[in-house]
């Protein structure tokens, strides 16, 4: 006949040799928070969940359920708690399952909550990713930034300074106080770029230029010295035009 106890348990090691994990039991007895010794004990938890338990602290310890005689073992630990993991519940509701790191430091645990239509990854209280189906939206956020890709808002990116790029029913926004382009950036194709007119006036201005030469080459008196200077006056903006093409396309 196995008997059960809850017992406190130690930090756990995995024995290089078998490839299972252990650690020492003791039991408390007596009002004085005395303890007596009860071996070393194999781990026995569910398949696809593991997770092995911090020393006793000044927080508090581990406790498991303890069944001796086991099998070939004096005793083994079928289940196991720790009250210093107790921050956890306070962000479950009932039906919800978790997958967390154990030990004392709450500011850095890692939660994985299982929520009915939602899944949440926390690691301390600044990054976070949550898949919500219920409420359509997939987000990340860590250290001031975040990713979000929802029904309502599309694909949004933001950072930290404020400046934020969204890509929502065909179009993309940046509002943002300035952007930088690195390299070639083409804005539709040849008939379509805005930027592309400014060949037409180009040779538009090139046209009237030689007309207004040919025109002066005709008059009585000569009109050559306007025409040179209205051509003078052209030839910045020209090449103004030209330079705005080419670093737009």
């Amino acid at each position: 006949m196995a008997d059960f106890d809850v017992c406190t348990l130690g930090a756990a090691t995995l024995n290089s040799e078998t490839k299972v994990a252990t650690c020492e039991v003791s039991r408390e007895f007596g009002v004085d928070g005395d303890y007596e010794p009860i071996g070393t004990a194999p781990f026995l938890m569910a398949l696809g969940l593991t997770a092995l338990p911090m020393g006793p602290s000044n927080d508090g310890h581990a406790e498991g359920v303890i069944m001796s005689p086991c099998g070939p073992h004096n005793a083994a630990i079928v289940g196991a708690t720790d009250t210093r993991c107790a921050d956890v519940y306070g962000e479950m509701e009932p039906g919800d399952t978790c997958v967390h790191s154990t030990g004392s430091d709450s500011a850095n645990r890692a939660r994985l909550f299982c929520k009915n239509g939602n899944v949440a990854l926390l690691v301390g209280n600044d990054v976070v990713f949550v898949m919500d189906r219920t409420n359509s939206v997939i987000s990340l956020a860590g250290f001031g930034h975040s990713v979000e890709i929802s029904a309502g808002n599309g694909v949004l990116l933001a950072e930290s300074g404020g400046a934020c790029i969204q890509m929502k029913g065909g179009a993309i926004n940046a509002m943002t106080t300035g952007m930088t382009i690195a390299g070639a950036c083409t804005l539709g194709d040849a008939t379509a770029q805005p930027l592309a007119k400014m060949t037409a006036l180009l040779a538009y201005m090139t046209a009237l230029e030689a007309v207004l030469t040919a025109i002066s080459a005709a008059t009585t008196p000569a009109t050559s010295a306007a025409v040179a200077t209205f051509i003078s006056s052209m030839a910045s903006v020209k090449t103004a035009m030209a330079t705005t093409y080419a670093k737009g396309t």
